[in-house]
């Protein structure tokens, strides 16, 4: 965000909140400015700055191995906001390792980004998601209002954007999968602050049972399910159909371990057997044995990726082109946005405690699906024109066939389940 203040204004503010470490961009006349404080408790050292970007290398002085940090001021004219970015992109392709861009981007990335005033210009707001893309860059989302910069004008004339964004790329976002953006309130300014916490520890849930799809890489998967699925005891068809699946789901528990195993220790294991083949003498018997152990090292890598590609929920890019980092980060990604940091309870009052949160979700699950009593809907149903004949209702009440039943289930995708599976 721009300062809009000179140096001496800003180190007056600076010492009071006690950071050591200081750069500043001046304005020019009454717009722009930067200013980018830190602590001593990190090694900062800039690497370039301008008028729009500061962009500096940090690490600790526990762990050396440093990242990029850019911060962003994008102009207000769009010809010169592509400018910054395309310095932007250059800042990030000289630097090979883990980047963050915290920026006033001055620009949407959706037209949900935006509410009131003008429409979204398609053409701006595509070339930067073409900037984000070309970049290697995955915005880091955020948890708080759903907008950063407000007009604070009243009514039909109030426009409110999410301007004010964190991108990263995958090496940054693993580097820190713990890390997540809060948009703070309001105050003193058009623009919300953004603060991007590194270490926001995961909440712990039930761990849900999922068949796995790297299982069907072993031919044993198909024997474990049939021998399990042979229950024949007494009991209702639900019944025993119920028991088929708890006696599968054991049963492959106890397989994977037996069967796969921590695949990561696997992996090691095998590095470390291929660094002493080929160390030996290179006669026929090791050149095989070298060819194995590869061989078994390309399959721990496929389903390594495959468990990574099932819990990434991406659908538009398959496994097999070592996407590992990307389907990780996507993980990641998706785990952090999953998480109910606070809430909102009827009294209007933010929640924060996990208990309380826990209490308030199951009061209000409980409120929402508890039986009010009879409702008389004739008289609205009379005023409602039919729509579904006698002849479509004679189809809709026939049995199901084993054929629609099949034709449903393949038309699901192939890692989709039809709900969770009873525990």
């Amino acid at each position: 965000m721009e300062t809009k203040n000179n140096m001496n204004k800003l180190e007056s503010i600076r010492k009071r909140l006690q950071f050591q470490g200081c750069h500043y961009v001046d304005p020019q006349g009454l717009a722009g400015g930067l200013a980018l404080w830190w602590t001593s408790e990190v090694n900062l050292s800039i690497l370039s700055s301008s008028k729009n970007i500061i962009s500096a290398s940090i690490s600790n002085f526990l762990n050396q191995n440093s990242w990029l940090l850019s911060c962003v001021y994008a102009d207000t004219l769009f010809s010169r906001r592509i400018d910054n970015w395309n310095e932007l992109q250059l800042v990030g392709s000289n630097f090979r390792g883990p980047w963050v861009c915290i920026a006033d981007f001055n620009e949407v990335s959706s037209i949900w980004e935006k509410q009131g005033g003008r429409e979204v210009c398609s053409n701006h707001m595509e070339c930067f998601n073409n900037f984000v893309s070309d970049s290697g860059l995955i915005d880091l989302e955020f948890k708080g209002i759903n907008y950063t910069w407000t007009n604070k004008r009243v009514g039909d004339d109030n426009i409110r954007e999410r301007i004010d964004k964190a991108f990263a790329n995958t090496e940054w976002r693993l580097k820190f999968p713990l890390a997540q953006v809060f948009h703070e309130p309001i105050v003193g300014s058009d623009h919300a602050p953004l603060i991007l916490n590194c270490c926001v520890p995961l909440k712990k849930v039930k761990k849900v049972f999922k068949f796995e799809s790297l299982w069907t890489t072993s031919p044993n998967c198909r024997d474990v399910i049939s021998s399990s699925w042979s229950y024949l005891g007494p009991g209702s068809f639900m019944f025993s159909w119920n028991k088929k699946l708890k006696n599968c789901r054991k049963a492959l528990k106890i397989w994977s371990k037996e069967e796969f195993g921590n695949n990561k220790v696997k992996l090691a294991k095998l590095k470390s057997q291929l660094y002493n083949l080929q160390l030996a003498k290179p006669t026929a018997e090791n050149i095989q044995a070298q060819k194995s152990v590869i061989s078994e090292m390309e399959m721990a890598h496929t389903r390594e990726e495959m468990y990574l590609h099932q819990r990434s929920r991406i659908n538009w890019l398959n496994y097999g082109d070592r996407n590992s980092s990307f389907f990780h980060a996507t993980l990641v990604q998706r785990r952090q946005r999953n998480q109910i940091i606070r809430l909102k309870g009827d009294d209007g009052v933010w929640i924060s405690d996990e208990n309380d949160i826990n209490h308030c979700l199951e009061d209000y699950f409980s409120k929402l699906f508890k039986d009010k009593g009879d409702r008389a809907m004739e008289p609205v149903l009379r005023n409602v024109n039919r729509r579904v004949t006698a002849e479509m209702n004679d189809k809709l009440l026939m049995p199901l066939t084993q054929e629609e039943i099949k034709i449903a289930t393949f038309q699901m995708g192939a890692l989709k389940a039809p709900g969770l599976t009873l525990s």
